[in-house]
């Protein structure tokens, strides 16, 4: 645990200057791979979330805000968002105090299970958000199995709230599709627009999924 979290703190004093990705508006009808008639007003109508194009919304779990499935009947690949309060301090993220984000984001990991942590978290441009993204590995359950899976993570703040968008994918299957939707969902991420009329089953939603969340794992 020691060697990680030097490695992680390490990453934190050398955090990289350059960015990637685009700066499309936020918004399922401004975000390629999105499906804009899919919005969801979730979190106590606090964020406005739209699924990938082509995937499913899966049953609704108490440990996520909503998860989506490439397949029916097929865990994996799944995007999950799951959301919570940022740092401290962190209402939003800008140019000036990206970096810092950053270094929060990664400090609240060395805090937690670093052990879990395939790649340290980088800054990133996800859409309109300034972004913290990383990978990590995790063990998630289906019906009671374990399952190794590898855990792609973006993370924003949205009106003083995190979210953190994960791809969840088998370990030998990393890059898959699932990678670029957690993205697109990610970039998607909005405040409501009150004259919309959002999925009548954001909140209340279907019933509860048999999958339960990753947990971290060497």
């Amino acid at each position: 645990m020691r060697s990680v979290t030097r490695v992680l703190l390490a990453a934190i004093a050398i955090l990289s200057s350059g960015c990637t990705g685009g700066g499309s508006p936020a918004g399922g009808a401004a975000v390629p791979g999105i499906d804009p008639a899919s919005r969801l007003d979730l979190d106590g109508g606090r964020v406005t979330i739209f699924s990938p194009r082509g995937w499913r919304r899966a049953p609704r779990s108490s440990d996520s805000l909503v998860r989506y499935q490439a397949a029916p009947q097929v865990a994996y690949p799944s995007v999950v968002v799951v959301a919570a309060d940022p740092p401290e301090g962190f209402v939003e993220v800008t140019p000036e105090n990206h970096v810092a984000f950053v270094t929060a984001i990664t400090a609240r990991i060395v805090e937690g299970d670093g052990t879990s942590v395939l790649r340290t978290p980088e800054r990133a441009l996800v859409g309109p958000h300034r972004a913290a993204t990383w990978s990590a590995v995790g063990e998630a359950k289906l019906d009671g199995r374990p399952r190794k899976i590898a855990r792609e993570c973006t993370a924003v703040v949205v009106a003083g709230r995190l979210y953190t968008v994960e791809a969840w994918e088998p370990r030998d299957k990393v890059g898959g599709p699932a990678r670029e939707a957690a993205r697109a969902v990610a970039a998607s991420l909005s405040l409501p627009t009150p004259n919309e009329s959002p999925d009548p089953e954001a909140e209340a939603g279907p019933p509860q999924s048999h999958a339960e969340p990753p947990a971290a794992t060497d």
